[in-house]
């Protein structure tokens, strides 16, 4: 039976330390919550603001990623019309030096006739040609890569005067 009363006179200790405890912890105030409300409504707002502004940011990227696909895809068609001239300023060129063999062979027969001449002079105006085609083609893709890089140098110093 002692065991009982001390086990008693123990869980009545404990209980009034639980109770002073609880009387000691303070309930929010109506203050206290109406600030914290104000608080987390105001996270809500900057969350929402930031929110807005990832989506404008996501836009613009997709914008620029368009643009410069629209870029990439315009250099490459440049570079293949160069690569096609390219191709056409070699065959002039081997047409120019087998034309310019045959014209020397009948030079040195003493037979040049004015058909191999002709031919000769043909195939050089068409080597000339090919090479300002080529030369042009060439121009058209160096304007293609730098034009962008000069665009963003304009719009970076437009944006550092302002």
């Amino acid at each position: 039976m002692s065991d009982f009363n001390d086990l008693q006179t123990r869980l009545s200790s404990a209980l009034e330390r639980v109770t002073r405890a609880v009387d000691q912890l303070e309930a929010p105030s109506q203050a206290r919550i109406d600030a914290v409300s104000a608080e987390l409504e105001a996270e809500r707002m900057a969350k929402d603001l930031l929110e807005s502004q990832l989506q404008g940011l996501r836009g613009e990227l997709d914008e620029q990623k368009s643009a410069n696909q629209s870029q990439i895809n315009e250099t490459q068609a440049k570079m293949a019309a160069l690569d096609l001239e390219l191709q056409k300023l070699r065959q002039a060129n081997v047409a120019l030096r087998e034309v310019n063999a045959a014209l020397r062979e009948a030079n040195q027969k003493g037979l040049a006739s004015p058909d191999v001449i002709n031919q000769s002079l043909q195939a050089e105006l068409d080597a000339v040609r090919a090479a300002r085609d080529a030369d042009f083609a060439e121009m058209n893709a160096i304007l293609a890569a730098i034009g962008p890089l000069l665009e963003a140098q304009k719009e970076q110093e437009v944006t550092s005067d302002a």
